[in-house]
Formats: structure tokens, C-alpha cells, sequence
């Protein structure tokens, strides 16, 4: 559970130490217990411009669109992969509140003289 400076462990009880445990674990939780969704946005980037989403997905947890974003990388990384130019992709997640994380998949590669 985290630390909180003045506040012994001890001391929280009920609610309080669910919602400190969930904030923990990367859940959000109401006030009245119930677990939260949140709308993720997937905006994705590429060397001209954005796309952004503008629906959204939504999650209980952070995790859960990390792991989203992380298998549309995936998938862009097999639709890019045999293209003679392949341009670098982000994928810039976002909240109503605002940026959370981004996840990038660079193509580099040495060109050997010919």
C-alpha cells in the first residue's frame, strides 16, 4: 500500500484502504466503492502527421491500455514491415485530463554500401 506521510497504515481502514490499494495497483476507484472506467485515446503518430482517435477505449486500468497499445504497435510493426520506407510510428495515449504514456516503434537500419 503506499506510503503517506502522517498516515500510519494502521490508521486507514475500510474504504480508505481500498481505494489505496487500488490506487496502488493502477485501478481508480468512486467514492462509493464502484470500480471507474476510463476513456483512453490512441492518437497515432507518424513521421508527417497525426491521426488522432476520437472515440477512445475504455479501461479500468492503465495497464490494460498499455497493454492496447502495445498490440496495435504489433500490428502496425507487421502492415509496415515490408514496405521499402517505413516511417516511425507512436502511439500517444490520452485521457479527458490529458497525456498518460507513449509507446513508439522505430525502424533503423544501417545502409550498406553497394
Amino acid at each position: 500500500m503506499a506510503e503517506f506521510p502522517g498516515i500510519a497504515a494502521a490508521n486507514v481502514t475500510g474504504k480508505a484502504r481500498r481505494c489505496l490499494q487500488a490506487s496502488d495497483a493502477g485501478v481508480t476507484i468512486s467514492p462509493t466503492g464502484a470500480l471507474m472506467m476510463i476513456r483512453y485515446f490512441f492518437d497515432i503518430r507518424d513521421d508527417r502527421e497525426i491521426y488522432p482517435d476520437e472515440e477512445g477505449i475504455e479501461f479500468s486500468t492503465q495497464r490494460e491500455a498499455e497493454m492496447e497499445a502495445a498490440n496495435t504497435l504489433a500490428g502496425l510493426a507487421r502492415d509496415l514491415a515490408g514496405q521499402e520506407e517505413r516511417p516511425d510510428v507512436a502511439i500517444e495515449v490520452r485521457t479527458e485530463a490529458g497525456r498518460v504514456f507513449q509507446a513508439a516503434l522505430t525502424f533503423e537500419a544501417n545502409k550498406a554500401k553497394q
